[in-house]
């Protein structure tokens, strides 16, 4: 099954690099921003990123002054900073990290009528490798939030963060530096991949190759000739998981359709020892499903809700793969060298964004 372009061009996300550093003023007595949180990324400034330099977003972890709905509301921000800035941040290798560590200043609450919440934040961004301990870049900046409440105000604060000329000038540095850590390195990447390979861990192969940026031209010409076999070989292996799933939603759907159902058909490739039986069930299932409801009068659109959810599978496959590398990285991390202690702070405090926060905001 070849990889969606649509999916990697949704997953565009960000580098930071260069030391920086910037103070957003906010005064309390002006009218706050919306105390709703709109989730939905800027994609209109989205190009192609599939081939683009790639990072891990993770993020401060949830605490009683950083809810998880200001959490979010961050997620989003470094999604649409990342996708104005054309760097991709999933499907790659899970060592280089776009990290936002967030620390509460202070709550206060405003005396002019009506009286709202203010919480203060101070933001840390970072660009890390946290296998080899190497910081690429930060950003500080400190943020405030006004709401109804201080759960409300948090999630203002984040909402507060924008892309400005120093951040893209610290993306565009940060991808510079990526992409030399690819050439200077590009014999024990090949190395790496070739082991993988060899020892059958195709998700943490193909975590590697979906990683390499095109300006990095002897890892990006190698990773071309091998992603779409080692990706094949990679969605092989789930195929009886997939098959399995299938099984389980065709028996909890009855009658009613469910486009999982789909999705999961549309996973497993033509060539898997599963396929045919596969195939037989879902066609068994689309038919019984086309007598109850006449699902064949409406069959495109019902297919593309069996896309999208294809679409779904296809990310979390790729977050599985990055997953299983940062796995095998977080054993390596005490050989970090300099900027160590940042990269430790990193591993400490901020967790990965995962599958369900990235389907609510890209699909």
């Amino acid at each position: 099954m070849n990889i969606s372009k649509t999916i990697i061009a949704l997953l565009v996300i960000v580098a930071i690099c260069a030391s920086s550093c910037n103070r957003k003023k906010y005064n309390p007595s002006e009218p706050p921003s919306a105390d709703i949180v709109d989730k939905a990324v800027d994609t209109n400034n989205i190009s192609d990123g599939e081939n683009a330099v790639k990072l891990t977003i993770m993020v401060q972890k949830t605490s009683v002054d950083f809810p998880q709905n200001a959490v979010q509301a961050l997620e989003s921000r470094m999604l649409s900073i990342a996708s104005k800035n054309g760097i991709v941040g999933y499907g790659g290798d899970p060592a280089f990290v776009f990290a936002a560590l967030v620390t509460p200043l202070g709550k206060d609450v405003t005396t002019a009528p009506p009286v709202k919440k203010v919480i203060k934040y101070t933001m840390n961004l970072y660009v890390a490798n946290i296998v080899t301990g190497d910081v690429y870049g930060s950003y500080t900046t400190e943020i405030m939030g006004v709401g109804k409440s201080f759960n409300l105000a948090a999630v203002n604060a984040m909402e507060s963060v924008e892309d400005d000329s120093q951040i893209q000038k610290m993306l565009h540095n940060a991808t510079e530096k990526i992409v030399k850590w690819f050439d200077e390195n590009s014999k024990e990447f090949i190395s790496k991949v070739n082991d993988y390979i060899v020892q059958g861990q195709y998700d943490k192969a193909y975590a590697l190759l979906a990683s390499v940026p095109q300006k990095a031209t002897e890892c990006f010409n190698f990773a071309q000739k091998h992603k779409s076999k080692v990706y094949e070989k990679y969605m092989q292996k789930l195929s009886t998981e997939y098959y399995r799933m299938m099984i389980d939603e065709i028996a909890k759907s009855g009658t009613e359709y469910n486009p999982l159902v789909g999705g999961y058909f549309q996973m497993i490739p033509h060539n898997s020892p599963d396929y045919n039986k596969v195939k037989a069930k879902y066609e068994a299932y689309i038919a019984n499903i086309a007598k109850a409801d006449e699902l064949s009068k409406k069959r495109e659109f019902y297919l593309e809700k069996e896309r999208i959810e294809a679409q779904k599978l296809e990310m979390q496959a790729q977050i599985k793969a990055s997953e299983a590398v940062m796995c095998e990285n977080a054993s390596e991390s005490g050989k970090v060298m300099s900027g160590g202690n940042i990269v430790n702070m990193i591993i400490e405090q901020a967790v990965q964004i995962g599958v369900p926060q990235l389907v609510g905001l890209l699909l």
